[in-house]
């Protein structure tokens, strides 16, 4: 009989285990219904208290503070584009000057190559021929 009656014990055990389980399932349940009223209630609150410092003409810190960090990109922005437009600009002077000497080199070359051939035709444009006959 101590077998049936430590069995018996246990069930009792069980149940009564059981029986705080719902207990507390049920506490848990009305405490995250309550905390969302409450968090319901909050985000009303905040509403309401934005709407009237609205009305008043204090709501617009939140849109004063957006605009201003907007202004602000949008300077350090214009200044980041001003300075790699100089740079930019810079290059291209220096590419043009690059060319331009480049330029003056070839020519020089090309003259030096050639003045004997201008000479030689100088020269030559003195003497005429007469065709065969």
């Amino acid at each position: 009989m101590s077998h049936a009656s430590s069995k018996s014990k246990q069930n009792t055990e069980l149940h009564h285990i059981k029986q705080q389980i719902e207990v507390y399932t049920r506490k848990v349940a009305h405490e995250k219904t309550r905390l969302e009223e409450i968090n319901e209630k909050i985000v009303q609150h905040e509403l309401n208290a934005f709407d009237q410092k609205r009305q008043v003409g204090g709501g617009d810190d939140f849109n004063d503070n957006r605009v201003k960090k907007v202004e602000t990109a949008k300077k350090l922005l214009i200044d980041r584009l001003n300075k790699k437009l100089i740079a930019l600009n810079k290059q291209i002077s220096q590419n043009v000057a690059l060319r331009k000497t480049i330029d003056e080199m070839v020519t020089t070359e090309i003259r030096r190559k050639n003045c004997p051939i201008f000479s030689l035709f100088h020269s030559l444009s003195h003497i005429h021929f007469r065709p065969h006959s």
